[in-house]
């Protein structure tokens, strides 16, 4: 069962041109650390993940803060500024409010959360990512993940391809317990690494956009996600929960909080491109 409080869902009954979908579980955890948005407005789509971290509550109002704070933000956008100055302006403002959260004794929470998020205006595809949790594009049956994973592995990818580490030494510890650290979150106080699109990505019907927390893919491959979005893409509401409870299903250890997002342009649009959304 879905964990609807943990989800802002902010799409009218009719969204012309697009199916979306959203869905999240706790898994075996015991706290939902996840949270996500999605916003539909007048040639206006938006979604967000946030994946939280910190001790007791601090993940949980790390990733709720940021999530809330993006979809007030996006909701009254100021008029006249870029989707890519919007995006860049909110990751700097979700860091800043992680980074000054407190507990009730004024000590810093030192809480964190990865955010992926993505604006579609005008049938164009903006994203922005920091940290872990992923945006995929699928489309003419095939898969791209378009973000990087900001952890201690892709530092020492970094570091391979310049020559500055030996192949052992790669060996060693990208198979260590400390390769999936985050090298860049939400809450740092300064962003170390940000990744997003320097340019508009045109969409062509039937591509879908899926946005996830790493409970998915940790659990999934690439290929079996492909699967059960292809197989199901009559339906995003249906692809979201089929591949929370997919991921639940295979996992082996335990699930993590897992949460995704699911944007299909169907291309069915009535009335032209200019009114390609509402």
């Amino acid at each position: 069962m879905s964990d609807e409080k943990n989800i802002v869902d902010i799409i009218p009954d009719r969204l012309n041109g697009f199916d979306t979908g959203i869905y999240s579980i706790m898994g075996t955890r015991d706290h939902q650390q996840d949270y996500a948005g999605i916003i539909g407005k007048k040639k206006g789509l938006a979604g967000i993940i946030c994946d939280g971290m910190g001790g007791l509550k601090g993940g949980e109002l790390a990733s709720s803060i940021s999530v809330n704070s993006f979809v007030s933000d996006y909701m009254d956008m100021i008029e006249g500024e870029t989707v890519e100055d919007f995006l860049m302006r909110e990751a700097d403002k979700m860091d800043e409010l992680i980074f000054q959260l407190t507990d009730s004794q004024g000590n810093n929470l030192k809480a964190g959360s990865t955010v992926v998020s993505v604006i579609i205006e005008d049938l164009k595809l903006y994203w922005l990512s920091v940290g872990d949790s992923r945006i995929y594009i699928l489309r003419n049956n095939s898969i791209l993940q378009i973000t990087r994973d900001h952890n201690y592995r892709m530092q020492l990818n970094e570091l391979l391809k310049r020559g500055e580490i030996s192949d052992e030494r790669y060996e060693t510890e990208s198979s260590g317990r400390q390769a999936e650290a985050l090298v860049s979150h939400l809450g740092m106080g300064g962003l170390k690494y940000i990744d997003r699109n320097t340019k508009p990505f045109p969409l062509e019907p039937d591509d879908v956009i899926l946005l996830c927390s790493d409970g998915l893919y940790k659990s999934l491959d690439d290929h079996q996600i492909m699967a059960l979005l292809m197989d199901n893409k009559i339906s995003s509401r249906v692809s979201a929960r089929r591949l929370v409870d997919m991921a639940l299903a295979q996992a082996v250890r335990g699930q993590d909080n897992t949460t995704v997002i699911v944007i299909h342009y169907t291309g069915e649009v009535e009335g032209g491109e200019a009114d390609a959304l509402l």
